[in-house]
């Protein structure tokens, strides 16, 4: 999927990669993913960064109980600014969770497993 502002996002300075500018391309890029994403205050909430292994079909933890500034920090570092790794069918994408955020999976082959609701939800 390239959306219409990726080819300027790339190019903007570091300095201009605040948290609101961060947080808005992360809301942009994965909102159809993780639809609760227009809820997290970036601000103020903790964050797990986790990436979807398509090869072992399991979640691995990034970081965990970090800052939504260093959340979307590790999370455009992973997806090149959210040009890369971002979706099931790229095999392995990166997405953040609310800290605390448990995965639980049904064990049935190929199926991704799902959040359960942490205490902050």
């Amino acid at each position: 999927m390239t959306l219409a502002s990726d080819a300027n996002w790339g190019s903007m300075p570091a300095v201009e990669k605040t948290t609101e500018a961060m947080a808005a391309r992360y809301r942009e890029v994965m909102g159809d993913v993780d639809r609760e994403a227009r809820y997290y205050d970036f601000d103020k909430q903790r964050f797990s960064v986790r990436q979807w292994d398509g090869s072992d079909g399991c979640w691995s933890d990034i970081a965990t109980d970090v800052s939504g500034q260093e959340a979307l920090r590790l999370w455009s570092d992973y997806t090149k600014d959210g040009t890369e790794r971002i979706r099931f069918s790229q095999l392995d994408y990166v997405r953040l969770f609310p800290a605390g955020t448990q995965m639980v999976w049904d064990g049935t082959p190929g199926r991704e497993a799902f959040r359960t609701p942490s205490d902050d939800d």
